[in-house]
Parts: C-alpha cells; sequence; structure tokens
C-alpha cells in the first residue's frame, strides 16, 4: 500500500483516490449522516442518531483502504455527533461518562468497517486470480 497515493485500487490502471479527495468525500458523508439522523430521530434518541453516524463512518471505512482517512472521518464523526446532535448549535462538550462511550463506539464501527472492506478486497482479488486462470 502506498499511503503518499492513498493505497491501492481494486482496478488495474485506475490511479487510487489521493488522501485530500477521501477526506473530503468522507466529511460529506458524516455530514449528510449527521442531517439524516436529525431528521429522522428527535433529540431525545441519542443513541439511535449515533448509530445513523455510525453506519455512515463504518461504511466509509469499509470502501475506502486508506486507514489515515479512516480515523480522521471517524474524529469528524464524533465531533458532528457532539456538537449538532447531542449538543445544539455547534457547541462541542466533553460529556464525562457517555463522550468516550460515543467515541469507542464510532471507532469501532470504522474498525469493523475496515475489516469488512478488506476481506471484500482479498475474496475479490482471489476470485479475479481464479478465473484468470480457469479461463487461460
Amino acid at each position: 500500500m502506498d499511503p503518499e497515493r492513498g493505497g491501492r485500487t481494486e482496478r488495474r490502471g485506475v490511479p487510487p483516490a489521493p488522501f485530500g479527495i477521501r477526506l473530503g468525500s468522507g466529511a460529506a458523508l458524516v455530514v449528510a449522516a449527521t442531517c439524516l439522523a436529525a431528521a429522522l430521530f428527535p433529540p431525545s434518541a441519542p443513541l439511535a442518531r449515533l448509530l445513523v453516524v455510525a453506519v455512515a463512518v463504518g461504511g466509509f471505512a469499509a470502501v475506502a483502504p486508506d486507514p489515515r482517512a479512516d480515523v480522521a472521518v471517524t474524529l469528524l464523526g464524533f465531533l458532528c455527533f457532539t456538537g449538532f446532535l447531542l449538543d445544539r448549535y455547534g457547541e462541542l462538550h466533553w460529556h464525562t461518562g457517555r463522550s468516550g462511550g460515543y467515541l469507542l463506539l464510532l471507532a469501532a464501527a470504522t474498525v469493523l468497517g475496515a475489516a469488512l472492506g478488506t476481506i471484500r478486497r482479498v475474496l475479490t482479488g482471489r476470485r479475479a486470480r481464479f478465473v484468470a486462470r480457469s479461463s487461460g
């Protein structure tokens, strides 16, 4: 994996997306998930709102094979959740008992998504090599 180029891509001949492009797309995904969570669930249901953000962060980690972008998007997801879904008007506060658990849940979603994405990429590569050997 070439960290300067943002990792590998599954398709031959297609250069991988740079880190900035992945970070920007992850930020847009987190903002969209935050808006969706705010529209779907009332402020009295913070765990349901967190679940929407966790699914978005985990899905991004499954698609983007760049650990730096995954960590940055996870932290951005935590900040958007804390500032706009848990508190109001973008004010960031550390809630002593809860904030660590929220961050841990988002980190777990990121690790799970990255693991599933790696498994998918490995299985896809093996399948492509098997098809290439059997057809040739």
